[in-house]
């Protein structure tokens, strides 16, 4: 019995219920913290007055992988290569090879698409890029004027052009004409504006946040193209949804439950947007939320669930569809067996973030108590006031007694040591995990200094093999589906062929002529090596063929296809700008091209006969050679012997001329030594007379010191002969008496 739509809304609430991602579980609740760690919002535990600050460890891993990872996916012209199915679907699929290529690469922006599914994966555990079917209109406004009745009716006639105003008029110089001659009616010129509409219908590919996706419990893998029920839920205009075709009223009910948890975490400067309102009036604007679900369900009664599309907002059914495919690829960096969410860099270095941000914490607020520690102050003497207030030269005022016993510094043990170890050990836990690693941002200075080159090399290529194992897991989970489902649409919905450039060629291609292709090859591998690596590899390979090129294992096809490797390796996209691609060989008797071979050797007589002449004309040119080497040599002979004859009467006449120059030398160096001598003779006089002088200048004054002492000395004697004579006088008398 077929199922009703009533049914059909209610086995799809159900598996709603039952589903990962929903709006409020826990992994919502866990991409919205993986956001705010990302975004380095605060914890939600931070003191006031103490440090704040939050470690990016997970915003660091996922930029650093990303950069690792993302490069083998853009860095050349090819992804993926689908396989042929025979010998004869061989160029068919190098067409569409190129083809997907081309439109994952340059028609979708497929640097900003991979970009944000990768980082989506490696932070919120899984990424999903959905294909759909679009038509692009390029519109352009043209106007012509004067143009003729033919050449109106040919741009009327175009496709792409819808005409807006046409005037016409008849030809001012045949009107001039026809009035002087009485010829027939002037021709009419025409003045037309029209619209030209150049439509471009292409798989467009979009990434879609994670919260958007819900993704039914059953399912065991990250690929969701066996998934039992997968739903798109996004917020659409009722404008949108009309131009996508579907009816619906401006009064629509609607199940919008608001912002989802991922929506807010999102949100940069955690203020709610309010995207989802709409202060105007115009129903058009209203915006609801649009459900696209994929479920596998036998919804006309034959006992088999076939894979059916259903379009619903809130409980209003829009379309009801079968599909054969799910147009949604899922992308993963760490897959967990029998799971469809993976792992991310928030689940592996969550903890290492918290603890960093813990022990930086108290880093800084011991350097902070460090360089303005606490004080122990007497509340009755000093002035709190200025002791809470912290500046360069400021002033305490602290009253009577000695300011020291008043206030006192608390001392604060350094602790840095400790917390800067303690960090060195998360981060390389961090390492360990992710393998992401300081020597893969690039060598430090001490790397070689404090490790052995060996043990710096097996670290290098262990934290390579994990960012290898990444970027290969993102290509087996989310690359392989997207190209798969990208073909499969262009094959599906396709209407005409384009014209397009591949590979410096331009091509037909037509869609409409292709088979289902399920069978690719990646073509990213081992791509996380660094382009030295590769160019070596490369290189390697290339002295490889050169050994085996006369065993015929190496033909023009095959060198080529090393040569186009190089360039990429190099970061040019287009190896033909530098290497020619070998054409090939008439045809052979299946009416194929044979394929191109490499110059054969010439028969064994022919070889000896051109060896021989090659000696004969090797013999020729080394008698030639010393024929032209005696020459030279009696010539540079010659040359020398004049050279020397040259030389010695340059030394002739050097040595006369320096004979000469010395003579005038040594009689100038004796006249001038004369003339010192005689003013250095004439100096001693002079000084010889001053000491003269002196010494009777001195003796002079040493005369007249000495007359003046022995007047003195007479003068002295004299008067004590007087005296002498006096006292005798004076004894003379008394006697008498």
């Amino acid at each position: 019995m077929a199922m009703t739509d009533a049914e059909l809304l209610g086995a799809i609430s159900a598996a709603e219920e039952m589903s990962l991602g929903t709006s409020r579980g826990q992994v919502a609740t866990d991409r919205a913290d993986a956001m705010d760690r990302y975004l380095g919002k605060p914890y939600g535990d931070e003191i006031t007055g103490r440090s704040q600050v939050v470690s990016r460890d997970v915003a660091d891993v996922v930029e650093g992988v990303t950069a690792n990872v993302i490069k083998p996916f853009v860095g050349g012209d090819e992804i993926v290569q689908f396989e042929p199915r025979d010998e004869q679907d061989e160029e068919a699929a190098k067409q569409e090879t190129d083809y997907i290529n081309f439109i994952t690469l340059e028609r979708n922006n497929g640097f900003i698409n991979l970009v944000s599914a990768v980082k989506d994966a490696l932070l919120l555990r899984n990424g999903y890029i959905k294909a759909q079917w679009t038509v692009r209109s390029d519109v352009i406004s043209e106007t012509y004027q004067g143009l003729s009745d033919e050449e109106a009716t040919l741009l009327a006639q175009d496709e792409d052009v819808e005409v807006i105003q046409h005037s016409e008029y008849p030809d001012p110089a045949q009107a001039l004409y026809a009035q002087v001659m009485g010829a027939q009616q002037p021709a009419m010129l025409h003045d037309i504006k029209v619209r030209r509409n150049k439509p471009t219908e292409f798989a467009e590919q979009l990434p879609i946040p994670p919260d958007e996706i819900i993704v039914s419990d059953r399912v065991r893998s990250a690929s969701l193209q066996d998934a039992d029920f997968v739903q798109h839920r996004v917020h659409a205009t009722l404008s949108n949804l009309r131009q996508l075709g579907y009816k619906v009223e401006d009064d629509i009910s609607d199940d919008d439950r608001g912002e989802t948890l991922e929506e807010i975490g999102r949100n940069r400067f955690g203020q709610s947007a309010q995207i989802w309102d709409d202060e105007t009036n115009d129903p058009a604007r209203r915006m609801v939320l649009f459900k696209e679900s994929y479920i596998r369900i036998d919804r006309d009664g034959d006992g088999i669930a076939e894979l059916r599309r259903v379009c619903t907002v809130g409980q209003n059914l829009l379309a009801d569809d079968e599909a054969d495919i799910i147009p949604i690829a899922c992308f993963s960096g760490t897959i967990l067996p029998h799971q469809h969410l993976g792992l991310s860099t928030y689940d592996m270095v969550k903890d290492v973030a918290q603890i960093k941000t813990a022990l930086t914490r108290g880093l800084l607020d011991n350097t902070y108590l460090a360089q303005n520690g606490r004080y122990g102050a007497d509340v009755t003497r000093v002035n709190i006031d200025d002791l809470l207030v912290s500046r360069p030269g400021g002033v305490i005022r602290v009253n009577g007694g000695d300011p020291s016993t008043a206030i006192f510094p608390i001392t604060h043990p350094d602790t840095s040591a400790g917390s800067l170890s303690g960090l060195e050990y998360m981060d390389a836990v961090r390492e360990n995990r992710t393998g992401y690693t300081r020597q893969s941002q690039g060598l430090d200075t001490d790397a070689l200094v404090n490790k052995t080159v060996g043990a710096t090399v097996i670290q290098l290529s262990q934290s390579q093999l994990r960012l290898e194992m990444i970027a290969r897991t993102i290509a087996e989970t989310g690359v392989r589906d997207l190209f798969r489902i990208t073909h499969a649409l262009t094959q599906k919905h396709a209407t005409k062929a384009e014209k397009v450039r591949l590979r410096n060629k331009w091509v037909v291609v037509n869609p409409r002529e292709w088979v289902r292709r399920t069978d690719l090859s990646l073509s990213v591998g081992l791509g996380t090596s660094t382009t030295t690596q590769l160019v070596q590899n490369i290189m390697l390979l290339g002295q490889a063929q050169e050994k085996v090129v006369g065993l015929g294992l190496v033909g023009p096809q095959e060198i080529f296809n090393l040569l186009k490797k190089l360039p990429a390796a190099c970061g040019f996209k287009n190896a033909e700008e530098f290497f020619k691609a070998p054409q090939p060989g008439p045809p052979g008797p299946d009416g194929k091209p044979t394929p191109p071979q490499m110059p054969q050797s010439p028969p064994p007589q022919v070889q000896v006969e051109q060896m021989r002449q090659q000696g004969e004309q090797a013999k020729m040119q080394q008698d030639g050679q010393i024929e032209t080497a005696k020459l030279q040599l009696q010539d540079q002979m010659k040359q020398r012997e004049l050279a020397s004859a040259q030389q010695i009467q340059a030394s002739n006449d050097a040595r006369d001329w320096a004979r000469t120059q010395a003579e005038l030398q040594l009689k100038d160096q004796m006249h001038q030594r004369d003339v010192q001598m005689q003013a250095q003779l004439k100096q001693m006089e002079l000084q010889m007379q001053d000491i003269q002088h002196q010494r009777e200048m001195d003796n002079a004054i040493r005369i007249a010191y000495i007359n003046a002492e022995a007047k003195t000395a007479a003068a002295a004697e004299a008067a004590n002969a007087s005296r002498d004579n006096a006292v005798i006088a004076q004894e003379s008398a008394g006697t008498n008496g």
